[in-house]
């Protein structure tokens, strides 16, 4: 939706590094991409509703709100320079409400049928001057409601601060913001082509929070591989739809990243990570659910006796039983991390389910993983697992 609202300058985005983002209540959401291709995207705790929470009502709130996001702001941008330097940040998109508000009332802003540009030092002008308002004056002055007012400070200073550490000269803000944006694919019937945006971005988050805890990439993306053939192959086994395909696809990605705390009980500590994580696009329930496969993506299986398990509704119990299942299989399938099974094909029978490898090498480890890792999918599905 971004880059449609764009089109008209989107062959500059080609030729140089940029950068979105879009300030909410509980998240920032931020899209690194160079030249055109997203390198990473990011869920950062730093949403509106956090700021105002961290920031006491005193008589120098506004400083105190400044302080605290300017330290927070330190910290993100050191972990977003990890990725792609912000100084080479040429072209800023600052998407969401309390941009395209400062686009409605800043004078010198540059207004095109479906974006806005303003000059960063309009911008940071417009920022510095309403930062000294109180929330009687921001209501009274630009007509909007009290929790939209509490909002547009901290939304400002985040969009200012990330700003400042590019080499960008202007902002940027389309006249939608992401989750609008999808919102309207799906109502024109375009919704494939921003589902699949959408899935690369989810899926960038993930990896880039494997990286943060020195993930085995290359056996991460096999089992993930692995576990979206057999999903997609079983899938008039399983029943389940593509989010869960996606929550499947994101579970493989993360599934030993415990292995940062400790190889010993790393499932364990791979679902604590995940649990304690923001992942572009997921919800808080998405996540739960993901933190419980890659808990259950080895030994001990689902139990009512496990806590956070038996919080689950019974329609959430189940999707972490199947996916649990087929993770457990495809990691056995890359039980050496050799990387010896690079395609499955299922072959179904009235008790038995064969999985025919193709591969290269010697595989006797892999189906030993495999028989030791399928208790699970027996007891959900109902089949022995042989592999060939």
């Amino acid at each position: 939706a971004v880059d449609h609202a764009i089109k008209t300058i989107r062959p500059q985005f080609a030729r140089y590094n940029s950068l979105i983002i879009e300030v909410g209540g509980g998240t920032t959401e931020v899209m690194l991409l160079k030249r055109g291709r997203m390198v990473a995207a990011h869920s950062l705790r730093l949403g509106t509703v956090r700021l105002e929470e961290r920031v006491q009502e005193t008589a120098d709130a506004a400083g105190q709100m400044d302080d605290y996001i300017r330290e927070n702001m330190r910290i993100n941008i050191e972990l977003l320079n990890n990725e792609l330097p912000l100084s080479r940040i040429r072209f800023f998109v600052a998407v969401g409400g309390d941009v395209r508000l400062a686009a409605s009332v800043i004078e010198n802003a540059t207004r095109h049928e479906s974006f806005t540009i303003i000059e960063r030092a309009d911008f940071e002008e417009f920022v510095n001057k309403v930062q000294g308002y109180s929330l009687e004056r921001i209501v009274r002055s630009f007509g909007v409601t009290y929790n939209e007012a509490e909002g547009l400070i901290p939304a400002l200073l985040v969009c200012k601060y990330f700003l400042q550490a590019t080499l960008a000269e202007s902002l940027i803000i389309p006249d939608v913001s992401l989750r609008e944006g999808v919102l309207m694919s799906i109502l024109s019937g375009k919704s494939s082509d921003s589902e699949r945006q959408f899935m690369r971005q989810v899926r960038a988050s993930a990896e880039t929070l494997g990286r943060k805890y020195a993930f085995d990439q290359d056996h991460a993306f096999q089992v993930t591989d692995l576990a979206l053939q057999l999903f997609d192959q079983l899938k008039n086994e399983h029943g389940l739809k593509e989010h869960a395909r996606l929550l499947l696809e994101v579970s493989g990605v993360l599934h030993d990243i415990g292995n940062y705390i400790n190889a010993s009980g790393h499932h364990k500590h791979g679902q604590y990570l995940v649990q304690n994580s923001e992942i572009f696009g997921l919800s808080k329930q998405d996540i739960s659910i993901v933190a419980q496969v890659v808990r259950y993506h080895r030994r001990a299986l689902p139990s009512s006796a496990h806590a956070s398990y038996s919080a689950l509704r019974t329609s959430q119990r189940m999707l972490v039983q199947k996916l649990a299942a087929i993770l457990r299989i495809a990691d056995g399938l890359d039980r050496g991390h050799a990387r010896r099974v690079s395609k499955v094909s299922v072959e179904l029978g009235e008790n038995e389910m064969v999985i025919n490898c193709k591969h290269s090498g010697d595989i006797s480890a892999e189906k030993a993983g495999v028989r030791e890792k399928s208790d699970l999918f027996q007891a959900v599905f109902g089949y022995k697992v042989l592999i060939q």
